[in-house]
């Protein structure tokens, strides 16, 4: 996405389109997993634009009192899934969108023959190379950590060991 120049980084419309787009693509943002995690996204114009975004708002009666709220709640954000409403307005919605059944996460895909295999494999390996502490190993060379995290982890882990002998 290119830099777009707005001067509006410190407006609450754009606090709103920031807040929007990162309930929907941070998986670190507490608000994720009933998002993003569901599978609601932005629609590209907005996600790329907040110019779009704040023409969209300001024509259809976007006020500093108003929330902005998806019409489907199983919808993305899009002009024809989104309006501006109260608080209360909101807070009254979600009371009866939560007796709904909601979108949830795809499910996982089924295994196919190959990595089954490969997974057997794997554990058999860490099996050979670690003995009962397999399993621990196994998730560490899984984990998305940095190799020096990975290494504290492991020193702490035989501390631990030695402690229990």
């Amino acid at each position: 996405m290119e830099y777009e120049y707005h001067g509006k980084s410190n407006t609450r419309l754009y606090r709103i389109w920031q807040g929007m787009r990162r309930r929907c693509y941070d998986p670190n943002y507490t608000s994720y997993k009933s998002y993003g995690g569901r599978g609601i996204k932005v629609c590209k114009t907005w996600d790329n634009s907040f110019k779009a975004f704040e023409k969209w708002a300001l024509s259809h009666g976007y006020e500093d009192t108003l929330t902005i709220d998806r019409i489907d709640n199983n919808g993305d954000y899009k002009p024809s899934n989104c309006q501006w409403i109260t608080r209360s307005e909101n807070s009254k919605k979600r009371k009866e969108d939560n007796k709904k059944p909601r979108k949830t996460a795809p499910p996982e895909k089924e295994k196919t023959p190959e990595q089954i295999k490969f997974e057997q494999r794997r554990e058999k390996m860490f099996r050979r190379i670690y003995g009962d502490d397999w399993k621990y190993y196994a998730d560490m060379a899984s984990c998305k950590i940095s190799a020096s995290e990975k290494r504290r982890i492991q020193i702490r882990h035989n501390k631990e060991k030695k402690k229990e002998q």
